[in-house]
């Protein structure tokens, strides 16, 4: 005699991947809210090693440029921030990382950083210092991307000058 499969058509003690990445955030929390702690030195000064970041659930239409997000990548959850809107995606940038930037979807973000907490001092994403950094980011990230530009055309005028 065989035992019926389950209605859900899943084994008796089995999580789906939903529930075990659920589970793994703690994302069942009141309120759509998780902490992760940030590891790593990619987005320096603002977060560091050891930092806990408290994440907010939210959709992409509700993101900006400047935002910082945690992704969900296999088993890892690395922290970016937002640097242009795509359409149905995102492009992303570490602070401390000049060269990386990523494209991830709505379904590789699990969250918005809306606070850090180090050493029982908490930082919200709503305080000026928060808001400096991301400013400063931007402004980085804009003198990135058109560096490269200013270089070509620098060769092209120098290529043309008369002699």
């Amino acid at each position: 005699m065989t035992a019926a499969p389950p209605a859900n058509g899943r084994a008796k003690g089995r999580m789906s991947r939903i529930e075990r990445t659920a589970k793994e955030l703690l994302l069942v929390a009141p309120a759509s809210r998780a902490t992760v702690e940030f590891h790593g030195q990619t987005m320096e000064p603002l977060l560091r090693d050891g930092d806990v970041l408290a994440l907010r659930a939210v959709s992409l239409g509700e993101l900006r440029r400047g935002d910082i997000v945690a992704l969900r990548v296999s088993d890892k959850f690395p922290t970016c921030r937002v640097a242009r809107l795509l359409g149905d995606s995102v492009v992303l940038s570490a602070d401390n990382w000049p060269d990386f930037h990523a494209t991830a979807t709505s379904q590789d973000i699990i969250g918005k950083v809306v606070r850090r907490t180090r050493a029982g001092s908490d930082l919200s994403c709503e305080n000026w210092t928060w808001r400096a950094h991301t400013v400063l980011a931007l402004v980085r990230e804009a003198i990135r991307s058109v560096t490269p530009l200013v270089r070509r055309k620098r060769a092209q005028f120098v290529l043309s000058a008369p002699r």
